[in-house]
């Protein structure tokens, strides 16, 4: 069993939130995860691939990375466009770039083209594309020395969040927050690190949200490079 807390305070984060929720309510679940530390980031993710309308389960890999600069991502929704196309193009994005914001334009802009392509194959065909069919992302970086986070959604809008410690996207962004939230009103903290707290995070959100589930993946953004952690 994975436990890294003491029984109360695991039963705490539990008890925060409604363990059916996702299951009433159809929603089938993707997380990736960003948390920033001074000296580095953490990312992470579920690797559960739900296909609909079948319901079919297959593992695949929703962290990606830059060839050769300290620059991370995951997405959520479509693979197609999400982990193939748009990956692609970040992939052989030359770096570091220009300016933060010129970076925001050119990720922004890139994912209202690759959604705004299949909108308009939805349209052709009579049909309004659903959120499963579209993608978000959420990246990170060390740009000019500094953290840098990004939140993209399916229209291209820009959320900056590098102002908050742990942000998460997906249907499993949810469930994440709220653990995150609970293990902050804990009175001690019972993990050394911020390293044992994410993994926690990442691994109980992937082992009890419908939908999504292990094996997870952790990376390590520091100045210097990338390092794959071991996940669950």
């Amino acid at each position: 069993m994975f436990r890294l807390v003491p029984p109360s305070d695991l039963d705490l984060v539990s008890r925060s939130f409604d363990l059916d929720f996702g299951v009433r309510n159809g929603i089938r679940v993707t997380l990736v995860a960003v948390t920033v530390q001074p000296d580095y980031i953490l990312i992470g993710s579920d690797s559960q691939l739900t296909e609909a309308p079948e319901g079919l389960r297959s593992t695949i890999k929703k962290l990606q990375r830059h060839n050769s600069a300290p620059l991370a991502w995951g997405t959520s929704g479509n693979p197609a466009l999400g982990i193939d196309r748009f990956t692609d193009w970040l992939k052989s994005c030359p770096w570091p770039p220009k300016s933060k914001a010129a970076f925001q334009d050119s990720v922004a802009k890139k994912v209202a083209e690759i959604n705004g392509k299949q909108r308009e194959h939805c349209k052709s065909a009579g049909v309004d594309p659903t959120e499963e069919e579209l993608f978000s992302v959420l990246v990170t970086a060390w740009i000019d020395d500094e953290a840098f986070v990004l939140a993209v959604d399916n229209r291209g809008v820009i959320a900056s969040i590098e102002a908050l410690s742990f942000h998460a996207i997906g249907s499993g962004r949810i469930f994440a927050k709220v653990v995150n939230t609970t293990i902050n009103s804990l009175t001690t903290s019972p993990f050394s690190n911020w390293v044992e707290r994410f993994r926690f995070t990442v691994t109980l959100v992937a082992s009890i949200a419908p939908a999504c589930s292990s094996p997870t993946a952790i990376w390590k953004l520091e100045r210097s490079g990338i390092t794959e952690l071991s996940g669950k």
